[in-house]
């Protein structure tokens, strides 16, 4: 009895051992909660994976799976905070109250961040600098897909904006530059807005800029000189720069008062670089002679547009007023006087105002700085004037002069002096001789006292020569050789040449010295007619020898009349010397007619003929297309007609010339069929007159067709008339 007392009472401990470990495990159960929920998005309602959920306090994290659930389990009961992030997402939290043995809902909804660009700053302050024209600032895109975007902006001072629009990849930043042109700007602070706008909103960015005072430029126009026919300077006064300073100076001119830049003929630019009170000029080569013109200075700021209150105005020359020094006559070496000569060749458009002379000692070219005698008178011609108190044993050069337009033109140069003693020339031996050309050579071994004021030579077909037969002037002075070349001589032909030189206005001759001109004919060669058609041919020849004098013209003379045709008949030519071979395309020729050509060259006035050779244009083919015979439906079986044959007939009139090398015809059904179009068949024959035929079986039923007969030659195909066919 006892022993089985103390095994029941171990039995009854570990039940009792038994049951105390279910009971603490039944009441740990009772003790936590849990927290199971949903995350979805705000909008669609649709549930939203991969959210990272923390939970506070415990630290413990969860990532919702695809069906956006997750679950947070052995929770003590307690107040706790859920926080939600998600790229994409605005991050959101919710408040939960978890019990023992409990199950709270998590059920979150979170919003998606607004798809739009924004930019990283609030302003763009380009501030009060000068050379501060450009700053740049960024557009980000936050968001989870890539944008669209544009700036907007209405502002004149900012000239350009890059970029203005483009796609913003998601994540991704942009480098936006603006551009001012301070110009624009107003005195002090300028502000303005630049809207960066995307999908679902904008970012404005504020843009200032602080502007210069500013004052008007002031300049004047103070004079016009150096007037020509095509050319003038034109000087202003900058009185005041301007704030900002000027950044355009110059001169505007018109053919009417007042002018402007938006009427002006012309804008004259000058730089940036005058100072107030410096006169700027600048000459101006785009005038037309004969006009008249009025003229303002201008300058550019910031401002605008400011010119001078006053305008200039003149007239450009219209004929350039010309003058020429004669000889110095009449020198009188004891008494010191001489007469200058002179002559106004052209008085000029508008008028000279004064001529005369001026003159001083030595050989340097006097001006009107120097002696100067003004000479009474107008108009063109002859004027003089005597001279006195000439020193003694000096040397004077002359020259005469005219005014035009305030611009002085002077004459030649004249030098004479008070010294006297005969000159000496000598006349050389004549040098390259041609047919029509010659070098005169001579030597003046002393040019006299006082030196001689002109030297030449003098030539003529018989006897001795004077300055009164044929004379050429060489310009120049001093002792030692001179020469001329004379290029307008008559070939073959003798000759007389005397060199002279000319003191106080008496002529001193050289010896006589003879030559003959030379003459080599020109040679002229016609070669046989090449490509030659209906109409057109080519002509061919050879200039063997262009001739001395050379030939001044060259070509084909040509007739269908006359077996030697001259230049007076048709011809084709150029102008020039040449040698070689030559050819000329010629059309407008007759069909089928016989030619005669010569190729020629005109020496000395005189033309040079090759020998006749003759050619006949070829003559093209005649054929008719005849009416079609024998137009019959086939049988294709079973009663069935789908295709007619017939024959065609056509006649060669004419086998032309040179003859056809083959025939037939050409059927379509569009008028006029041809062979490289519609259908082509080819007839037996060539060369021959007289009627062919042939049988087509390719025609469909219920049509109409269009047969032309044909022939080719070496020039293409020649058809007949179109002639119809109905396969009703």
């Amino acid at each position: 009895m006892r022993k089985f007392g103390r095994y029941s009472i171990l039995i009854v401990a570990v039940l009792c051992s038994v049951g105390l470990v279910s009971c603490k495990d039944e009441l740990a159960q009772e003790l936590t909660g849990s927290i199971i929920g949903t995350v979805a998005d705000a909008t669609t309602g649709e549930p939203v994976p991969t959210v990272n959920v923390s939970l506070e306090p415990g630290g413990k994290s969860a990532l919702t799976g695809s069906d956006g659930n997750y679950m947070f389990t052995d929770l003590k009961a307690g107040t706790y905070t859920l926080t939600l992030t998600k790229e994409g997402y605005t991050p959101a939290s919710k408040t939960l109250e978890v019990t023992a043995g409990g199950q709270t809902n998590g059920y979150v909804l979170i919003s998606r961040i607004p798809a739009m660009v924004t930019v990283d700053r609030d302003s763009l302050a380009f501030g009060d600098g000068s050379e501060v024209n450009t700053l740049s600032f960024n557009i980000v895109n936050s968001s989870y897909e890539n944008l669209e975007w544009r700036i907007e902006y209405d502002c004149d001072w900012i000239s350009d904006i890059k970029d203005k629009e483009g796609v913003l990849p998601y994540g991704k930043t942009q480098t936006i530059v603006v551009f001012i042109d301070r110009s624009l700007l107003l005195p002090g602070y300028n502000e303005t807005v630049v809207v960066v706008r995307s999908s679902n909103g904008s970012s404005d960015l504020k843009v200032s800029a602080i502007g210069e005072d500013r004052d008007d430029v002031v300049l004047n126009m103070t004079g016009i000189s150096e007037v020509m026919m095509n050319s003038a300077t034109l000087t202003g006064l900058l009185i005041s720069e301007g704030v900002p300073r000027y950044q355009e100076l110059g001169f505007v001119y018109a053919g009417e008062s007042m002018p402007t830049l938006d009427n002006a003929m012309e804008t004259i630019t000058v730089g940036t670089t005058y100072k107030a009170g410096s006169n700027f000029e600048k000459e101006v080569n785009s005038f037309a002679s004969g006009s008249t013109y009025y003229v303002r200075a201008y300058a550019r700021n910031a401002n605008g547009v400011f010119y001078s209150a006053n305008e200039l105005t003149f007239q450009t020359v219209q004929e350039y007023s010309e003058v020429r020094t004669d000889d110095v006559s009449g020198v009188d070496v004891l008494s010191g006087q001489a007469s200058f000569n002179a002559t106004v060749t052209n008085p000029g458009v508008p008028a000279y105002t004064e001529k005369g002379f001026c003159y001083r000692t030595g050989t340097s070219e006097p001006t009107v700085n120097d002696e100067t005698v003004k000479v009474p008178g107008s108009g063109g011609g002859s004027f003089s004037t005597k001279v006195s108190g000439l020193e003694l044993q000096e040397t004077y050069t002359v020259r005469s002069y005219i005014i035009q337009n305030d611009n002085i033109f002077y004459g030649e140069s004249r030098t004479f002096n008070t010294i006297s003693g005969a000159p000496s020339v000598t006349t050389s031996a004549v040098t390259d001789i041609g047919a029509s050309e010659a070098t005169f050579n001579a030597y003046v071994s002393d040019q006299g006292i006082p030196a001689y004021s002109e030297r030449g030579f003098c030539y003529s077909t018989g006897g001795q020569p004077t300055i009164s037969d044929n004379k050429r002037v060489v310009y120049g002075n001093g002792e030692g050789d001179y020469s001329l070349e004379v290029s307008d001589l008559e070939f073959d032909t003798y000759y007389y040449v005397r060199a002279y030189v000319v003191q106080n206005g008496s002529t001193y001759y050289g010896n006589t010295v003879t030559f003959s001109t030379t003459y080599t004919p020109t040679e002229v060669v016609t070669y046989a007619v090449t490509d030659i058609g209906t109409d057109a041919a080519t002509f061919n020849g050879e200039i063997e020898e262009v001739g001395d004098p050379k030939c001044t013209q060259y070509g084909f003379c040509y007739s269908s009349s006359t077996y030697n045709p001259t230049i007076n008949d048709r011809k084709e030519s150029r102008y020039g010397g040449y040698n070689g071979r030559i050819s000329m395309d010629v059309d407008g020729l007759q069909e089928g007619t016989t030619y005669y050509v010569r190729a020629f060259a005109v020496q000395n006035g005189e033309p040079v003929y090759g020998e006749t050779v003759s050619f006949t244009t070829a003559e093209l083919p005649v054929v008719e297309t005849l009416n079609a015979t024998n137009v019959e439906p086939i049988d294709m079986g079973g009663g069935l007609f789908f295709q007619y044959s017939a024959t065609l007939n056509g006649q060669v009139v004419s086998p032309g010339s040179p003859a056809y090398t083959s025939r037939g015809f050409a059927y379509g059904t569009t008028m006029n069929p041809s062979t490289t179009v519609d259908n082509s068949v080819t007839v037996s024959g060539r060369g021959s007159t007289g009627k062919y035929s042939t049988t087509v079986t390719d025609l469909m039923a219920n049509r109409t067709y269009y047969v032309r007969a044909w022939v080719r030659t070496e020039s293409g195909y020649v058809y007949g008339e179109s002639v119809k066919i109905s396969t009703f």
